[in-house]
């Protein structure tokens, strides 16, 4: 157990960064979870306590796009916790759609949460782990993030540059002993893939995503990872 260890998940309420909290609960984590939606948090905060009674289950509804809030959530969590000794960045929106009937306010919303909402929390974080020198950053993008498919140039765009920013970020902060990957899966079984044509059964479940990531924690100091990409077997 690592019950002197601690993860933030943002997104943490649902899906992919809920799955990957309960992994990380599993694995002895004390777990900080942060969301939009406050009551959808609370109710994940109270599931992933009763789950895991021996960890530490905190949670901070906060908009990753409004720098101030995430701010004041990253404040909160270091008060109590000390270092944080995992960062998985994972909160983001999925919007699909052909370029010219593509809405320019959902294009914004894209890059609000997916670009400066991930580099907001980073910004609060990084200095954290520089001090600490040590810690692990996973950034959730995307197989789009590496492979565009037709009409999903506008979120594309998005995760390709947050591998890029991930990708800086790695060699940024190897010399003080925090490692940085990006995880990009394909179709993951959540709520915003629930009209994509793959049965729920044969899409990556979110857990898997939390095995990798516990996988990159067991890994020893001297492995660096770039990035991953998770694929969905009926895709490849």
């Amino acid at each position: 157990m690592n019950n002197d260890k601690f993860a933030i998940v943002t997104g943490g309420s649902r899906g992919v960064g809920f799955g990957i909290a309960k992994v990380l609960a599993e694995k002895g984590y004390n777990i900080g979870l942060i969301s939009i939606n406050s009551d959808r948090l609370s109710k994940a905060g109270i599931e992933l306590a009763n789950m895991y009674p021996n960890v530490d289950v905190d949670i901070y509804s906060a908009d990753v796009s409004d720098a101030e809030r995430i701010g004041e959530a990253i404040s909160f969590f270091a008060k109590k916790h000390g270092n944080v000794d995992v960062l998985v960045n994972n909160a983001g929106l999925f919007e699909r759609g052909a370029i010219e009937s593509f809405d320019l306010s959902d294009y914004q919303s894209l890059v609000m949460t997916n670009q400066f909402g991930s580099f907001n929390v980073l910004k609060c974080i990084v200095p954290m782990m520089k001090q600490q020198k040590s810690g692990y950053i996973f950034n959730i993008a995307s197989m789009s993030g590496l492979r565009a498919l037709a009409d999903h140039g506008a979120y594309a765009s998005t995760k390709f540059a947050l591998i890029g920013l991930s990708q800086s970020l790695r060699k940024e902060m190897l010399p003080y002993g925090v490692k940085v990957t990006a995880i990009c899966p394909g179709v993951v079984a959540t709520d915003m893939t629930a009209n994509i044509a793959i049965s729920e059964e044969d899409k990556i479940q979110p857990e898997d995503i939390g095995k990798l990531i516990s996988c990159c924690l067991d890994m020893s100091h001297s492995v660096t990872i770039d990035y991953i990409p998770v694929e969905c077997s009926s895709q490849v």
